[in-house]
C-alpha cells in the first residue's frame, strides 16, 4: 500500500518474495522507493539483496558481481557475503580466498558470512576469535559457530561450544549454549 511507510512496504515485499508471490524486479523496484525515501537499515538491505542473488534478479546480480570484483572495498566484502549466503556459484570458494588474506574485523565478517552460507570451512577462521579479549568479537565468532552447529557443519560443536560456556562474558556462554541446544 502506498499509506505504509517505505520499510514497512519493502518488509512487505520481501515476505511475498520469500514466499514465492513476487518476481525479483519488484523486490527491486520496492528495494529503490525505499532507498530513495530515506536510509535503509543494513540488516534490511542485506536481506533483501539476499533475496535478489536467490532469486537470480539479473540486474541485483551483475551489480553484486561488480562489487565483489573490485580490489578493495567495504562494498566488495559485502557483495562477497551476499553473494555467499545466497549460494551462487562460485562464491563460497571466493569469499573463503579473501578471508584467508584478510585480518582483524574483515576476517570475521567473512567468516561469519560463509557460517550463514553453511560453509564448514569456516570454523577454522572463526575458532581463533573464541578467545579474543573483547567479548563483542568473542559473541559474534560463537554466534556463527553456533549457526554452523546447528546445521550439522560443525563436527566438534559439542567440545568447541562448551569452552564458551564458562566464558566470563554471560552472553557468549548464552549464544554457546544456544548452539548446543539447536
Amino acid at each position: 500500500s502506498p499509506l505504509a511507510k517505505p520499510e514497512a512496504r519493502l518488509r512487505a515485499a520481501l515476505a511475498l518474495a520469500e514466499a514465492g508471490r513476487l518476481p525479483g524486479p519488484a523486490l527491486r523496484q520496492t528495494m529503490a522507493e525505499t532507498l530513495r525515501a530515506g536510509p535503509l537499515r543494513p540488516a534490511l538491505r542485506r536481506e533483501t539483496l539476499v533475496r535478489l542473488a536467490i532469486l537470480g534478479e539479473p540486474e541485483a546480480l551483475g551489480q553484486l558481481q561488480a562489487a565483489a570484483g573490485e580490489k578493495t572495498s567495504e562494498q566488495r566484502s559485502e557483495a562477497m557475503a551476499i553473494l555467499a549466503i545466497a549460494q551462487q556459484p562460485g562464491s563460497f570458494d571466493r569469499l573463503h580466498q579473501a578471508a584467508v588474506w584478510v585480518r582483524g574485523a574483515e576476517r570475521l565478517a567473512f567468516a561469519e558470512a560463509l557460517a550463514q552460507a553453511g560453509d564448514a570451512r569456516a570454523s577454522q577462521l572463526l575458532k581463533p576469535f573464541v578467545t579474543e579479549p573483547e567479548p563483542k568479537v568473542r559473541q559474534r565468532a560463537v554466534a556463527a559457530l553456533g549457526r554452523l552447529a546447528s546445521t550439522g557443519r560443525l563436527p566438534d560443536s559439542v567440545r568447541l561450544l562448551e569452552k564458551a560456556l564458562a566464558d566470563a562474558d554471560e552472553r557468549v556462554a548464552m549464544l554457546a549454549t544456544v548452539g548446543l541446544v539447536q
